[in-house]
């Protein structure tokens, strides 16, 4: 495998400074200190950017290893998504009222005449760290798991 191959996307600047820290980490163990990734963006350009390219594939990759839940919140609607099992599981919530539920008192919230619920499997065609990825490109956020864990007992009662 090209190390310097962008696996899922490249850093934006925003998320690199986020991450400075880490990424002065990362360049001190690749034998590179501070005046030398100055003087490198510079006069190498090109390594500069593969070693940019590295780091952001670390990054994802630590990020979607560990991800076992995905949720998407709307104005309407609440997506579960537990990516524990090779068959997805999928809760999908959509409601009439623009204020957002209060998903902690979920007897009385669930059984609103508003409230539509929709469960679903989704089998996985492509490996499962492109598929996260392409949900997290697609405004899904990691999630603990603890919403979709107690909405599933609801539901399974």
């Amino acid at each position: 495998m090209n190390k310097n191959k962008v696996l899922y996307r490249k850093l934006h600047r925003n998320e690199l400074e986020a991450l400075e820290s880490e990424f002065v980490k990362f360049l001190v163990v690749q034998g590179i200190e501070a005046s030398e990734w100055e003087k490198l963006k510079i006069v190498a350009p090109e390594k500069a950017e593969a070693l940019v390219i590295v780091f952001s594939n670390m990054v994802f990759t630590d990020i979607l290893n560990r991800i076992k839940c995905l949720q998407k919140l709307g104005k309407n609607r609440l997506e579960l998504i537990n990516t524990e099992l090779p068959e997805w599981q999928m809760i999908a919530i959509a409601w009439n009222d623009s204020q957002i539920p209060d998903f902690s008192s979920l007897e009385t919230w669930m059984n609103r005449d508003d409230v539509v619920i929709h469960t679903g499997k989704k089998k996985i065609e492509r490996p499962v760290d492109q598929e996260l990825f392409l949900y997290l490109e697609n405004n899904y956020t990691p999630s603990d798991g603890v919403l979709y864990a107690s909405i599933s007992g609801y539901l399974s009662t």
